[in-house]
């Protein structure tokens, strides 16, 4: 009875270890063989097995009876993953002799470290890429590589077919490549057509875990309607043009979900005191009954706060018409610096501004001169004859204005003397105060034994003016 009982107790620990499996290990990429110093990941399936087990992972050569490698110990089995850069030798645990890896098949084998139960990969084959640590030349690898009909040089991740992205939202466009592949140049095609390159020397990648990632936002140079276009590609190319590269291996779609931007285009600069349409057009998750607010934002400076263009601005206009150089506030007006700085007009909705500019473009500023006060000194009730020429591409009328330095070491506005002169008139005669100005009384003398400059601005854009700083013209000297 008691050898009954020890039968029945040694076949129900059988039953028991039987049932408990590991099975279905691989790697990825699955092939036929690998390169030295690429990364892979061994995957794994268990079951009736404690999550809290641990198992080991070894490599076993074509017909062999002992491990040849130890991969890794003590990993957790829930994981059911691990990570290996494949090496062309490895040291052999019992002997501490160095094996050669690239003679013959290796199998990955995932052991229960607490009972006989394991799983075991298919056999592959490894060989010698010529990468090694700090050694980015990887032509041997990708002659390797693509020998064996794979393509584990570069794999696009993401965006890689069947996907929907909204325009102005940030993705993280997605790759694996292989080690020393370098920082690659990143390309968008619409059919055929590319709408988007990205330099090397402007992708900066992170990798996390075997994946580099590259942070954009879907912007407002692609050509894109409201509804969205199902047919954007994009490519993954190596930096040194040698044409090795991955494609999307199908077309993703890209629309509008806020509003769109669609002028300025960008195609030639803006000038100063010209009207300009800016347009838009709002998308499908944008109520067109609301308002919203325009902004200048300075590109080039990237100063944290935009100027404001106008405010309560109904959405369905679709349109604004703006006077290249106005604005809406004064604040934060250190960021607008016309020239060779750049620009784009970007929307404020819903108390946050959105992600999606417009295209960026230049602001030209028109020149004013003043020729003539030239140094001479007047006395009060003298006749000038003020002078000035201005660019072709200066539109509107112009104001006439005095400064003095006559309290302080630099040139501060005095008065007006003239407003909404015709610009093409270029010319202005003027009785130095006789008589006086209005304002001026017994209590207020006019300031006499200093000097005085004629400043011309723009009637409707006052950042159009001619100079105002020491050393340029329009200066004579008052005395009594």
């Amino acid at each position: 009875m008691r050898k009954l009982f020890l039968f029945a107790l040694l076949m129900g620990f059988v039953v028991s270890v039987y049932a408990q499996s590991i099975s279905n290990v691989r790697l990825v990429p699955s092939r036929a063989a690998y390169l030295s110093g690429e990364n892979v990941r061994i995957y794994w399936n268990y079951s009736e097995i404690s999550r809290t087990e641990k198992v080991k992972i070894t490599l076993w050569r074509e017909g062999g009876t002992q491990s040849t490698c130890l991969l890794a110990d003590d990993v957790s089995i829930s994981t059911a993953s691990k990570s290996w850069r494949v090496s062309s030798t490895c040291s052999n645990p019992r002997t501490g002799v160095r094996e050669d890896l690239l003679t013959g098949r290796v199998k990955i084998r995932v052991r229960w470290k607490r009972h006989p139960v394991w799983g075991e990969s298919e056999y592959f084959e490894i060989r010698n890429s010529g990468i090694t640590a700090g050694n980015t030349n990887v032509s041997q690898s990708e002659s390797v590589v693509q020998s064996l009909g794979a393509t584990p040089v570069v794999r696009v991740v993401f965006p890689n077919g069947g996907e929907e992205l909204i325009r102005g939202r940030q993705y993280e466009i997605e790759w694996e490549s292989v080690e020393g592949f370098g920082r690659p140049r990143i390309k968008i095609f619409k059919g055929n057509t590319k709408v988007k390159e990205f330099p090397p020397e402007r992708v900066f990648p992170v990798k996390v875990g075997r994946t580099w990632k590259f942070s954009w936002i879907v912007d407002s140079d692609m050509d894109i309607s409201r509804e969205g276009h199902p047919d954007y590609r994009i490519r993954i190319e190596k930096g040194d043009c040698s044409g090795t590269y991955d494609e999307s291996d199908s077309n993703f779609s890209i629309k509008t979900g806020g509003i769109l931007v669609t002028s300025p285009s960008g195609s030639s600069p803006l000038t100063m005191s010209h009207r300009v349409l800016i347009r838009w057009r709002a998308g499908w998750s944008v109520r067109e009954d609301e308002f919203m607010s325009i902004y200048l934002y300075n590109v080039t400076k990237n100063i944290r706060y935009p100027i404001r263009l106008g405010s309560g601005v109904r959405i369905n206009r679709g349109v604004y018409e703006w006077i290249v150089g106005t604005f809406d506030e004064r604040a934060h007006m250190d960021s607008f610096s016309p020239g060779s700085d750049r620009f784009k007009i970007m929307l404020e909705y819903g108390h946050h501004f959105t992600d999606v500019y417009s295209q960026e473009f230049r602001i030209i500023k028109p020149t004013i001169e003043v020729l003539s006060p030239e140094g001479e000194t007047l006395h009060l009730g003298d006749t000038l004859t003020i002078r000035w020429r201005s660019s072709s591409n200066l539109h509107g009328r112009v104001n006439v204005e005095l400064y003095n330095n006559c309290h302080r070491r630099s040139f501060t506005h005095f008065d007006t003397i003239g407003t909404n002169i015709l610009r093409t008139s270029t010319t202005l005669t003027w009785r130095v105060y006789s008589p006086p100005s209005i304002w001026v009384t017994e209590m207020d003398p006019i300031p006499t034994n200093c000097r005085y400059r004629v400043v011309i601005k723009s009637a409707i854009c006052p950042f159009i003016t001619s100079p105002i700083s020491e050393g340029s013209g329009g200066i004579f000297t008052l005395r009594d």
